[in-house]
């Protein structure tokens, strides 16, 4: 299936450009969570960051990241955010965390998202990156 999505933007170069603009976002968003790992890490330590912000924007980023993915490759038919449903509800109940809870829990909650968030880029990038080296390859059967 993803062969049949990739030939069929072979050569188009608005779908190469998305492509790229998708690999930057995947770029920026890790630098961001794992920006949000380090301060998880300092408020387990004690420090006294502000790890609700930092939660409420990677759940903003996340969210504005597979919208813009699923608008600039029609191919994947809006597939991104129905994959990943799931860290978008578990992002956004940590979002929401209630005032009155404890903020080294929602640390730690955010810890064990981290690396499935990780995954989810890394895999949107193993997507994109086969895509681009059949895009630059080219077919010789011309299908």
């Amino acid at each position: 299936m993803i062969i049949e999505d990739m030939r069929g933007n072979r050569q188009d170069p608005e779908s190469v450009a998305a492509g790229r603009a998708v690999l930057e976002g995947c770029a920026r968003l890790r630098k961001l969570v794992r920006s949000g790992m380090g301060q998880v890490q300092s408020a387990v330590m004690g420090g006294q960051l502000p790890i609700r912000s930092m939660v409420a924007n990677v759940q903003v980023e996340f969210s504005r990241h597979l919208a813009e993915a699923d608008a600039l490759m029609p191919a994947r038919d809006g597939r991104l955010q129905a994959e990943f449903a799931g860290e978008l509800g578990t992002l956004a109940a940590l979002g929401a965390w209630p005032e009155d809870n404890d903020d080294l829990e929602l640390a730690l909650r955010f810890q064990e998202l981290a690396p499935v968030l990780l995954d989810a880029m890394a895999s949107e990038e193993r997507y994109l990156e086969i895509t681009r080296n059949d895009l630059a390859v080219g077919d010789p059967f011309g299908c």
